[in-house]
């Protein structure tokens, strides 16, 4: 939560998945939010951090899976953006306009680290800021696809941030490495993939702790069903292929907020919450892990 137009409310800024648009809902106060829209960027489009697509079907990877957080990076005054992407980059989104009228897009910059862009393993980057290494300096944290967290130490200023290259706070790669995803009802190990990291003096001891939120997906069993449950099974599973279809035919006809859309999308889910019990395969998870840090540790050995 921030207070992106500094009219004293927080609001909830949030990033979408395709086509990336970058999401604003207004505070009203005492804990009340504005229904949700797209931020328009200075162009008059909707705002995402990859340059303009080429079509529809031919998205640009910079938009995709975004995770903004908003922060002043250039000590201006004003809040700008920090985009993570499904590519696994950190794409900085400067504010044109003031902390009271936000402008984004015109400016899209990769951030840099090491003098390389960041391109986090396994993509879906996820970031924050922190003063991890209690320098003075904000660095940069951020989550990855493939489930670790770095940390890019700011060996430049606060007004002109300079990253070098990412050290693991959290080593990833666990999850993807087993031969199959984990049976339902057994216990994680660490995380597992697409972290998105926050950081917080979570247990009150003067310093900084991590929170990581991660994405799991684990194996159903089998069900033993009877012959009635079989049947409606199947009969969920044609209905399933039937809206899948119709939405798929209506492409770019229909716009989603259309009525009819909405009341399909609407039978889809209520179908897929029927069926999930009557079949095997996978059920997603979040799971959010906590870090303490251990005290006196040197920077990137705190856990």
């Amino acid at each position: 939560m921030v207070d992106l137009d500094s009219d004293g409310r927080l609001d909830i800024l949030s990033g979408s998945y395709w086509p990336g648009e970058i999401w604003l809902f207004r505070g009203k106060g005492g804990g009340a939010f504005e229904k949700g829209g797209a931020i328009d960027d200075a162009g008059g489009g909707k705002l995402h951090a990859g340059p303009p697509w080429k079509d529809k079907e031919n998205p640009e990877m910079d938009s995709l899976a975004a995770a903004p957080f908003a922060y002043d990076h250039d000590g201006d005054g004003d809040l700008d953006l920090l985009v993570g992407n499904i590519r696994g980059r950190v794409i900085l989104i400067r504010n044109e306009g003031s902390r009271e009228k936000p402008a984004f897009g015109k400016s899209k910059t990769p951030i840099e680290a090491g003098g390389a862009a960041i391109e986090v393993p396994g993509g879906d980057a996820g970031p924050t800021i922190a003063d991890w290494d209690s320098d003075g300096k904000p660095d940069l944290i951020v989550g990855a696809g493939d489930g670790s967290v770095f940390w890019y130490r700011n060996k430049g200023s606060k007004t002109s941030p300079a990253y070098e290259k990412g050290v693991a706070l959290v080593k990833g790669g666990g999850y993807e490495g087993l031969s199959e995803a984990p049976l339902e009802g057994s216990t994680p190990q660490g995380p597992g993939m697409r972290t998105k990291p926050c950081v917080t003096d979570f247990d009150g001891d003067g310093d900084q702790d991590l929170l990581v939120g991660d994405y799991m997906s684990f194996r159903k069993p089998a069900p033993v069903l009877t012959d009635a449950q079989t049947k409606r099974r199947d009969e969920l599973r044609k209905e399933r292929d039937a809206a899948i279809d119709k939405l798929q035919g209506w492409g770019n006809v229909k716009k989603p907020e259309d009525p009819e859309v909405q009341a399909v999308q609407k039978k889809f889910g209520e179908i897929l919450q029927e069926l999930s019990p009557l079949e095997d395969g996978h059920q997603p998870h979040g799971f959010v892990w906590l870090y303490r840090r251990a005290s006196k540790a040197p920077p990137g050995t705190e856990f």
